[in-house]
């Protein structure tokens, strides 16, 4: 009868031996076994997004392609054509795509010498937007560069590099070709906008204590509906900084531009100082508080008319501030917004309706920013559009110009005291590219007839 335990255990450990077999047998046989079609497609679809979402990098030597690059606000680098101006997605960042587009868009403006040309200038606006002194190129670059030259080529390529002009008039000049092309861009821009623009502005002292007068613009542009913002100048204030100057320097400047700025511009946004104050404010508020102001004024007036108005003004108040609500969620949240707090008078709820009641227009609406999914619909609801872009295009501080005031610290210091930071400064804070094609073009020579 004792023999019996030790046959149970030994059942026991068998039985337990074959469960590990069968076990281990089956994971072989499960890491061998043909995955699904749909598995398989899964899985490619995974890669393929991996090797979609891999952010390419711009490279000094795209340079040589016409290719300069800008950079979106999640940090994604974009291709830019110095000679078109077109900027092309992240996955043309490589010298295939960047030939391709060369060959095909600019055939007949490139050639061995406008390319010698195009690589120049680039290469000058690359000295201005290191924000060092111009005379860098021609004091520590262009030595560096006949050092080297002359060391892997030698003294045959070196005398080449030493005809390339690079002194501190040349770049100055350039530099102003440079600088009115990109100002003509944004002008034409600026005039073929079909919405008004914003503008903000504000004043700083440099190192010199010349008060310096900064001026962005953002608008939609008319080609592809999309909202910029752009520098448009930088000038000094030489006597006075106050409101009426900062006016008459600002009218000067859009009417020596041929800019309608009375019909064009539809709201200025400046910090809290009296100077800038005094240019634009609260029309519609501060016109009811005046209104409000003098009906308290009399000797006519008592204390139950008083008490009467005042109500009223605080009923018109709840009724502008019940209309800015609305305005803000149409522009931002059009989806969401209570079709029924919006007036049947009202145009817009007729597109209103029709918009949401299309789930592809909600699908872009979640991936899209907003001036750009405002922006695709200018066609189908002219209206809302219009309505939503007069809250979207308004700016809300005056970011711009503080950004704008450290590059200026950075381009006039203390032994560049005395220099006219007006197109150094649009070079370097303007997101628009010079046109090298045409200034090229400009600079070639005609033969005599």
């Amino acid at each position: 009868m004792r023999s019996i335990p030790p046959l149970c255990g030994q059942r026991q450990n068998s039985s337990r031996e074959l469960y590990v077999r069968v076990s281990s047998r089956r994971r072989r046989l499960a890491h061998h076994r043909p995955r699904h079609p749909l598995a398989h497609s899964v899985a490619a679809r995974r890669t393929l997004f991996k090797k979609m979402s891999k952010k390419r990098k711009y490279d000094e030597s795209y340079v040589n392609f016409g290719f300069t690059f800008v950079t979106e606000r999640d940090g994604t680098q974009k291709p830019q054509c110095f000679l078109c101006g077109k900027v092309l997605a992240n996955g043309s960042m490589k010298p295939a795509k960047l030939s391709e587009h060369l060959k095909t868009v600019h055939p007949g403006n490139i050639h061995p010498t406008q390319n010698h040309v195009l690589r120049h200038r680039t290469r000058l606006l690359t000295v201005l937007l290191s924000k060092k002194p111009h005379t860098i190129a021609e004091t520590l670059v262009k030595p560096c560069a006949l050092d080297i030259v002359e060391l892997v080529c030698g003294k045959n390529e070196r005398k080449k590099v030493e005809a390339v002009p690079l002194s501190n008039d040349v770049i100055h000049s350039r530099i102003v070709e440079m600088s009115s092309n990109v100002l003509k861009q944004v002008i034409e821009e600026l005039n073929a906008s079909p919405f008004p623009f914003s503008m903000q502005l504000d004043e700083s002292t440099d190192v010199s204590q010349c008060s310096q007068l900064l001026v962005f613009v953002r608008y939609v542009k008319h080609d592809t509906r999309s909202i910029k913002e752009e520098f448009l100048f930088c000038d000094s204030l030489l006597e006075t900084t106050k409101a009426s100057d900062v006016f008459e320097m600002i009218k000067k400047f859009f009417i020596a531009q041929n800019v309608d700025w009375k019909t064009k511009l539809g709201s200025i946004c400046t910090d809290g100082t009296p100077a800038m104050l005094g240019l634009a404010y609260l029309a519609d508020i501060f016109t009811h508080l005046n209104e409000i102001n003098l009906s308290l004024q009399g000797p006519a007036v008592t204390i139950v008319d008083a008490s009467e108005r005042l109500k009223g003004f605080r009923r018109l108040l709840k009724v502008i501030s019940a209309q800015s609500r609305l305005k803000r969620n149409m522009g931002a949240e059009p989806i969401l917004i209570d079709i029924d707090s919006i007036s049947d008078e009202d145009l817009i709820k007729d597109d209103l309706i029709d918009m949401r009641s299309k789930e592809v227009l909600k699908a872009e609406f979640q991936a899209k920013d907003l001036g750009d999914f405002w922006g695709s619909l200018s066609q189908a609801y002219p209206l809302l559009v219009k309505r939503a872009m007069s809250i979207l295009i308004p700016f809300a501080t005056t970011y711009l110009c503080e950004a704008g005031f450290s590059i200026l610290m950075s381009i006039k210091t203390k032994s560049r005291n005395r220099l006219n930071v007006a197109d150094d400064m649009r070079l370097a804070l303007s997101k628009t590219v010079p046109q090298i094609n045409v200034l090229i073009e400009a600079k070639q020579q005609h033969p005599s007839h």
